[in-house]
């Protein structure tokens, strides 16, 4: 993309956002970008003869001052190394951070193509369900390894936070590092407990080349080492990082350098060109400048592989964990508990699965940026390949995401192996509980039978005991009155006072049944009240056991008791 000179850099991004969508999600990143930011800094390596010298820039400011100066001939010479400021003819700019005045200054200056500030400042393409956290791809051919490039790589980390003494679990978005570009650092648990809990943060490198005949700029954009605003929050690389790969031979260069494991991206580039490489790679540098990139290369496929190895390494201990399940004599009695672990687990490796997805397309994503398309990463690996690690790491985690998918898939075998023996002991258990239902049943009917019969049985004693009531209420005074009166003199009959005897009986058996009568129905609205006030207790609670008269024994109760019984004894 050439940009008109005569206007600022990020003026001219402002009005072409309409012809390149990616120039929207550029400005939506470069909003929050703080100009003084302490992790953004530069160095610039010079190449006299055949080494590197390095010259360190704080700001945007001093880049500024220097491209100036190197663009004016007339500068003087410099005092360390007698050369003039514009006889260097290649130079290496690596930036750490991006800023505003920093992108206005590399884009101003070597016309940078916007893309690559884009690509570097965000990680997430197309695996993130939100619609504005992504950036648009472009197609192959817009490519140019010769060009630019940008690759991804994962940065793995153990985490030690003082503030969550004792916890296990907490939120990842507290744990905000200091830098302008949006990192999200994702927390995962340890290999076992043992060991503390771990983080990932998604990280670029993009580099930049620019020629002018034989002459040439490579500008290299990282990203500053992590560290956190919370001062608690501390961090160290997992099981102390990726080896070095230095060439033995050269080891004792670097011995009293820091480890490339406690470098930034920055240090561990200007540290390597200044004192590690050869005069040989020096000069093919010095022929072809992309060759710059391969050693972002080979530092990124060595942060693959510490990932590799943390995921590789948490597959193995799921496997391990569940074969001590399964190789235990005979399932445990909570088998609850184990689907629910087995569940747990299976969602796990689910998600591993579809990280590992991620994993996958972001490394296709920077195998495109360096020309090698997704078809040609399957092909067979050669000593020969100059991606050679990049695309064997591809191939190691497409390797894992198989073991991932079959790994789920026992999983979810065991799982429905597990909910089929106590889908089947629950089914038991209703056939039981059936059973014991089905005997209830029965003695029930037995019950209703029984209570039939002495229902019956209690009514036809009740009509005799009326009968018999009724005759004793007629006879008995009578007899008892015959009694009295059955003395002698005029009180028997055809005597002058045998009167008397009717004249007193009939009134008396008169007043007996009607005071029966009237007993009887006080006694009848007695138990209709108490029915009403107090429920079926009432007669439990008044002492009265009236009998069941035969009429109100309904006969379709006894009909179907007697119908189940018969039903029963066909059975």
């Amino acid at each position: 993309m050439s940009l008109e000179k005569s206007r600022p850099y990020m003026e001219s991004l402002s009005r072409l956002r309409d012809r390149f969508p990616y120039l929207y999600f550029l400005e939506k990143a470069r909003r929050e970008w703080k100009d003084n930011a302490e992790s953004c800094k530069a160095t610039v390596l010079e190449l006299h003869g055949d080494h590197f010298l390095r010259r360190d820039v704080g700001n945007a400011r001093e880049l500024k001052d220097h491209l100036e100066a190197r663009s004016r001939p007339d500068q003087p010479q410099e005092k360390k190394t007698g050369q003039g400021a514009s006889s260097c003819r290649h130079r290496i700019y690596i930036v750490q951070d991006l800023s505003n005045a920093f992108l206005e200054t590399l884009g101003s200056h070597f016309q940078v193509d916007p893309y690559v500030f884009a690509s570097q400042a965000w990680v997430s393409h197309w695996s993130s369900h939100r619609s504005d956290f992504g950036m648009p791809q472009r197609l192959p051919s817009l490519h140019s390894r010769t060009t630019h490039s940008t690759l991804r790589y994962y940065e793995l980390n153990n985490l030690h936070d003082e503030t969550e003494t004792g916890r296990s679990h907490s939120t990842d978005s507290k744990y905000k590092l200091m830098s302008n570009l949006l990192r999200r650092v994702e927390k995962q648990s340890g290999v076992d407990r043992s060991e503390p809990p771990v983080f990932f943060v998604r990280r670029n490198v993009s580099s930049w080349v620019r020629r002018d005949g034989n002459d040439w700029d490579v500008v290299i954009l990282t990203e500053p080492p992590i560290r956190f605003e919370n001062e608690h929050h501390k961090s160290e690389p997992y099981r102390h990082g990726y080896p070095d790969f230095v060439p033995w031979s050269a080891a004792a260069a670097v011995a009293q350098s820091p480890p490339m494991t406690a470098m930034s991206m920055l240090e561990a580039i200007a540290t390597y060109w200044t004192n590690v490489a050869s005069p040989d790679e020096i000069e093919a540098l010095r022929a072809d400048p992309s060759k710059a990139r391969d050693l972002l290369e080979t530092i990124c496929s060595s942060h693959w592989m510490v990932m590799f190895d943390y995921m590789w390494t948490k597959l193995n201990d799921s496997e391990m964990g569940l074969k001590e399940i399964t190789d235990h004599h005979g399932w445990p009695e909570d088998k609850s508990k184990l689907i629910k672990n087995v569940k747990k687990t299976l969602m796990q490796g689910i998600a591993w699965k579809r990280r590992l997805n991620w994993i996958c397309g972001e490394m296709d994503a920077s195998l495109k940026n360096l020309g090698v398309h997704p078809g040609a990463s399957a092909s067979p690996l050669t000593g020969t390949d100059e991606h050679v690690d990049f695309r064997y790491m591809r191939s190691q985690f497409e390797m894992l995401k198989s073991e991932y998918r079959q790994f789920s898939e026992y999983l979810a075998s065991i799982l429905e192996v597990f909910q089929g023996e106590t889908a089947l002991e629950e089914a038991k258990m209703s056939t039981k509980i059936g059973s014991a239902s089905e005997a209830l049943t029965r003695l029930s009917v037995q019950l209703a039978e029984k209570s039939y019969e002495e229902g019956r049985r209690s009514a036809e004693f009740a009509q005799i005991s009326v009968i018999l009531t009724a005759v004793g209420i007629v006879f008995i005074p009578l007899t008892y009155t015959a009694s009295i009166f059955s003395m002698a003199n005029d009180y028997g009959p055809n005597g002058g006072r045998f009167w008397v005897y009717w004249a007193v009986a009939a009134p008396l058996a008169t007043v007996s049944i009607l005071l029966f009568a009237l007993v009887s129905r006080t006694q009848s609205l007695y138990n209709s009240l108490a029915w009403a006030l107090f429920g079926p207790h009432a007669k439990k609670e008044t002492g009265v056991n009236e009998a069941i008269p035969h009429e109100n024994i309904s006969p379709s109760h006894g009909a179907s008791a007697v119908q189940v019984r018969n039903d029963q004894e066909h059975k």
